[in-house]
């Protein structure tokens, strides 16, 4: 329950990474390839899309794998005198 707890309190700063890094990333990207294929500017609203999905992915994933790791280690802490 702590983990999850401390997982989605870390979910604001995740979807604020994942504009910025994903968005910049992807648009770039995107735009580099489909300007080397000979598509012009067709690629950067694909790029730009699968930029902030998949560092939003990737964000909330790690995100939450360490805020549950860190909410395991509390319980363990504080309920280490209470077990029968």
């Amino acid at each position: 329950m702590t983990g999850s707890v401390f997982g989605l309190f870390a979910l604001l700063p995740a979807l604020f990474l994942a504009t910025v890094v994903g968005g910049n990333f992807g648009g770039g990207y995107g735009g580099i390839l489909s300007e080397a294929i000979g598509l012009g500017e067709l690629g950067i609203p694909i790029g730009l899309a699968m930029g902030l999905v998949i560092v939003t992915v990737v964000t909330v994933t790690t995100i939450l794998i360490i805020g549950a790791g860190l909410g395991a280690l509390l319980v363990r802490s504080f309920c280490r005198g209470s077990e029968n």
